[in-house]
């Protein structure tokens, strides 16, 4: 039956003042299973593989095996390795190699160990024999296997058992994958760190100390010789791009350059371990160096990590204090006993613990990372290397170069009260730059510092009318670089303050119009002042208009658009104000009153219209509509500019009725004038006067007065040989007079 050692997910280390609380931990990334299983005692000596058993947890991130006695012939092995053979690490004869921590150099070898983790959910441990002879064999008491994915992260998130909280993010995580970084100092730096797997389930970050091949860590990482014995030291285990996702246990894998260490010096107040591993690697992964030096505070910073035993991290940027990594106490509340600790914004995790805080400007290693909190905290560097003593490794303390020389100083005094400065900057590890000033130029004092990579500044603190001399240094925790060049120019005298602002505007929305007015200046030299508007509040403003006079119309408006107006006052040298209060308006165009007394006269083919004239100023015409029935629909049938009309498009015997609507300038028009209605009609001429006939030979002569009708056209004359009819037409004449010549003589 198996048995897990559940325990807690995050190993904790507790200081005690009022209170106990979780201060720095290492992560545990798996859980130990109590499972017995063990060779045949002797085991069969025959050759080949005479013992075989699979290890297996569905979704694993690692299987490690623990050996509690091990004891095999000459020249037999066992192998741990994965499915594939990709992993694979072998034991023989008394179990695990070791360096004896009494004598350097010297190998010995222990039956009681945990194996080389296999990645993966699956492990194989095979008892390979010569056939020569057989001896006690293999006790296996318990294995380990590492959480599946995203279950460290549930952990770390508080999301699984209520643990508290490891994580030590300030406002966002601003961690990143190495790779991010590939091509920088900061990358090609943490290389010499690795992935700490101690035991069968903890873990915490270490990192290359010195040319010697030595490890440094956190004490409550490894705080003993077996401890050491039994951790893998993983280097490079980070994803191949900087968009790989090595956020679980196993997912970007590294080499496991040693599965054991010896413990050469630690101490549990400065919270640190120093481990030599028994192969030197810094031939491949380099090395970091200890700065001598206690921190700065505001230096900038950053830390290679393994936070929840991911693939490794960088912390560079921080959102706190930002925009990057930086020290912010020097002498910081302790974790637990020890010297002040170095505080700093930047973010970290469980499994962090051990960590190498780094200065940016010389990549020397400032503090060693310990605490999990917001800020951070970490060991002073000069503290532990006090405490090492003669067993400090060799080339393990670094010397930090000052940056080079800044050069080519200009100064440029650009207004009366500035001098703008630029400078070459020739290095690439400083903190920041120092700018100092004299009025004499031998007597310089410091004025202001900049940051890093900065190369201009403008000194505002200049007097008018005197000449400055200037000089820059860079700076960085080592020291300062040399001066640059001095540079020199004089300010001008400063002209006349120009005026006030202009108080009190407020503008007056009219008819297309907006009036402003604002309270006079007082200066004596107020030549004029300057209208500007927008539309939108706050400007930009456009200039409208130059004034004398504290009012203003503006004429030049659209109805129903908002403005907004300031004004600034300019003086006789024509220097000019700041802007005074917005006042803004909206002007309006009311349309015209409808037009009254519109009459219709109706005629033949047409109709005559007649109306009142409108009295406003900015009348530009009349809309003349009719319909067919009372009341409309009315349809626009002439647009003209008297108040007049005759519509000559009717039809006779058909009723229309009208309306007139005013339009002004503006295109605005009028409700609807009265209704007015006619029914144009042809009606006949009046019957012709006059009219004598004179009898002739054969013929009669007729003759009439002439009508008068506008419209006429012609007579008809028509004649009866008896009194009063019947008439028939006989003639269609145009003139008024006609000669019957179809008459018979002697016929009335």
């Amino acid at each position: 039956m198996n048995h897990r050692l559940s325990g807690f997910f995050i190993v904790c280390l507790v200081f005690t003042f009022l209170f106990s609380t979780c201060l720095f931990s290492k992560v545990q990334v798996g859980e130990e299973i109590i499972e017995r299983i063990e060779t045949p005692h002797p085991y069969t000596a025959e050759k080949g593989v005479v013992f075989e058993r699979v290890f297996h947890y569905p979704n694993a991130g690692y299987i490690k095996i623990h050996f509690s006695k091990f004891d095999l012939a000459k020249g037999d092995y066992v192998e741990v390795s994965s499915p594939d053979g990709q992993f694979s690490y072998k034991y023989r004869e008394n179990g695990k190699d070791v360096e004896d921590e009494f004598e350097p150099g010297r190998f010995k070898q222990i039956s009681d160990f945990w194996a080389t983790f296999i990645p993966g959910d699956t492990a194989i441990v095979r008892l390979h024999s010569k056939n020569y002879r057989s001896d006690f064999g293999f006790v296996i008491e318990k294995w380990a296997r590492g959480y599946e994915t995203g279950y460290i992260e549930a952990v770390l998130a508080d999301l699984e058992d209520g643990l508290a909280r490891t994580e030590a993010i300030c406002s966002a995580d601003n961690k990143e994958w190495a790779k991010c970084y590939d091509g920088t100092t900061m990358y090609n730096k943490s290389k010499a760190v690795c992935r700490l797997l101690i035991g069968g389930s903890s873990a915490c970050t270490g990192w290359l100390l010195g040319s010697e091949g030595h490890v440094m860590t956190n004490n409550h990482c490894i705080g003993s010789s077996s401890e050491a014995q039994n951790t893998d030291y993983e280097f490079m285990a980070e994803g191949a791009t900087c968009t790989t996702n090595c956020a679980s246990w196993g997912a970007c894998p590294g080499t496991v350059e040693a599965s054991s260490g010896t413990l050469i010096k630690n101490d549990y107040n400065l919270d640190y371990s120093l481990i030599k591993l028994p192969t030197n690697v810094t031939g491949t992964y380099g090395y970091l160096q200890f700065r001598d030096t206690l921190a700065i505070v505001g230096e900038r910073i950053y830390i290679p990590q393994h936070p929840g035993a991911y693939g490794k991290q960088l912390a560079v940027e921080s959102d706190v204090d930002g925009p990057y990594a930086k020290v912010y106490n020097t002498n910081a509340t302790p974790c637990h006993g020890g010297p002040g600790d170095i505080g700093y914004y930047a973010d970290t995790a469980g499994g962090s613990s051990g960590s190498p805080v780094i200065g940016y400007d010389d990549h020397l290693v400032v503090a060693l990372h310990h605490c999990a909190n917001c800020p951070n905290r970490g060991v002073p560097i000069p503290s532990i290397i006090s405490h090492l003593g003669a067993d400090l490794p060799a080339d393990a303390v670094g010397a930090p170069n000052p940056p080079a020389d800044p050069t080519n100083l200009t100064a440029n005094a650009v207004a009366c009260d500035q001098v703008d400065l630029a400078w070459t900057d020739n290095a690439d590890n400083e903190s920041g730059f120092s700018i100092e000033r004299s009025t004499d130029g031998t007597n310089f004092a410091e004025i202001t510092t900049v940051g890093a990579n900065v190369t201009s500044h403008s000194d505002t603190t200049a007097a008018e009318d005197t000449t400055y001399w200037y000089r820059v240094s860079a700076y960085n925790g080592a020291g300062n670089s040399g001066y640059t060049n001095t540079a020199s120019d004089t300010t001008p005298v400063c002209p006349p303050p120009e005026p006030d602002p202009p108080t009190g505007l407020v503008a007056a929305a009219g008819e297309v119009f907006v009036d402003l007015d604002w309270a006079d200046n007082t200066e004596p030299d107020l030549a004029s002042y300057n209208v500007k508007r927008s539309t939108t509040t706050g400007g930009p403003y456009t200039q409208i208009a130059n004034v004398t006079a504290s009012a203003y119309t503006d004429n030049n408006v659209t109805a129903g658009t908002t403005y907004y107006y300031v004004v600034t006052a300019v003086d006789t040298d024509s220097y000019e104000s700041g802007n005074s209060n917005e006042a803004s308006a909206t002007p309006f165009d009311n349309p015209p009153a409808a037009p009254t007394g519109l009459t219709a006269t109706a005629g033949n083919g047409q109709v005559d219209l007649d109306w009142a004239d409108n009295t406003e100023s900015d009348l530009a015409s009349y809309n003349v509509k009719r319909a067919t029935t009372t009341g409309g629909p009315y349809t626009q049938v002439a647009n003209v500019t008297v108040s007049s009309w005759n519509d000559t498009t009717v039809t006779n015997g058909t009723t229309y009725y009208y309306v007139v609507t005013a339009v002004d300038t503006g295109s605005n028009e009028s409700g609807n004038s009265n209704e007015a209605s006619a029914t144009p009609t042809d009606n006949p001429p009046a019957a012709p006067t006059g009219l004598t006939a004179t009898a002739g030979h054969g013929q009669v002569d007729l003759d009439w007065a002439d009508n008068t009708e506008p419209d006429l056209a012609s007579y008809n004359v028509k004649r009866s040989t008896t009194s009063g009819g019947p008439y028939t037409q006989i003639a269609n004449v145009t003139a008024s007079n006609y000669t019957d010549t179809t008459v018979t003589n002697g016929t009335t």
